[in-house]
This record gives C-alpha cells, sequence and structure tokens, in this order.
C-alpha cells in the first residue's frame, strides 16, 4: 500500500474497502474489526456458533434460532426466588 493511498484513507478522500482494512489490520497485526469504531471482536465460543450455523441448510438455521431463542428465554418465576441467571436478549 502506497504512502499517497494512505494519505487518501486519512483525509477522507477515498472509502476503505474490505481488502484495505485486511492489509491494513495485516501490517499493523491487529484484527479487522480493531480498526472499526464501535466493532467488538467476536470470542472463540462465538466463531465457533457462527461456523456451525454458517454449515447447516437454511431450514436446519431456523431450528437451530428457535432453539437458542428457546434457551434465552428466561424461566418462569417460581414464589419470587432468584435463579442468579442473567436474562438473555432473543434473537431472529
Amino acid at each position: 500500500m502506497t504512502q499517497q493511498r494512505v494519505h487518501r484513507f486519512e483525509s477522507g478522500e477515498t472509502r476503505f474497502r474490505v481488502e484495505d482494512i485486511l492489509q491494513f489490520s495485516e501490517a499493523l497485526k491487529c484484527e479487522p474489526n480493531d480498526l472499526i469504531p464501535g466493532a467488538r471482536t467476536l470470542s472463540d465460543r462465538e466463531r465457533a456458533l457462527l461456523t456451525i450455523f454458517s454449515q447447516l441448510p437454511p431450514e436446519e438455521q431456523d431450528k437451530f434460532l428457535r432453539v437458542g431463542n428457546a434457551l434465552a428465554e428466561p424461566p418462569p418465576e417460581d414464589n419470587g426466588g432468584s435463579t442468579g441467571q442473567t436474562p438473555h436478549r432473543k434473537v431472529s
């Protein structure tokens, strides 16, 4: 990557492409998400789930999401007792 190209990115003359972010992250020895404001890096467990999910056919992905949503729903309350579990968020 040339100095001129880097300057164009810094000055806002040129927009980043995915390939550019990958080149910068490789040169800086960091994760691509480290270069994107507001982005976060996925944990190993999150990456594993995404890998499994992406390998499923669409109808199995739908089932996977239904099971995940069922697991994420907080259990019904029993006489005001606390389970000590953190409530989860439903995904679609």
